[in-house]
């Protein structure tokens, strides 16, 4: 079940869980799906769907800063588990 909001935020315990097979970028917007698969609605598992927009301001650029991590950093082993409180 995909659960759709226009408001939410991107926790840093939802970015190992992003589907990047079906995530989508363009130069305005990228479409994030967080998988959770222990959390369940009516015994399906939830999905949420996650929108970050460019902004007009060109020194905030989130569309190309998602880019540059997925590129860089992503691919690179976590040397310690993060805890989340």
């Amino acid at each position: 079940m995909l659960a759709n909001r226009s408001i939410g935020f991107l926790r840093a315990s939802d970015i190992h869980r992003v589907d990047d097979e079906r995530t989508e970028i363009s130069k305005k917007s990228i479409k994030l799906i967080i998988f959770a698969p222990k959390e369940k609605r009516k015994s399906s598992p939830i999905e949420r769907l996650v929108e970050i927009k460019a902004h007009s301001d060109e020194i905030i650029l989130p569309v190309i800063a998602y880019r540059i991590y997925k590129q860089r950093i992503a691919n690179i082993s976590c040397p310690k588990p993060h805890v989340n409180k």
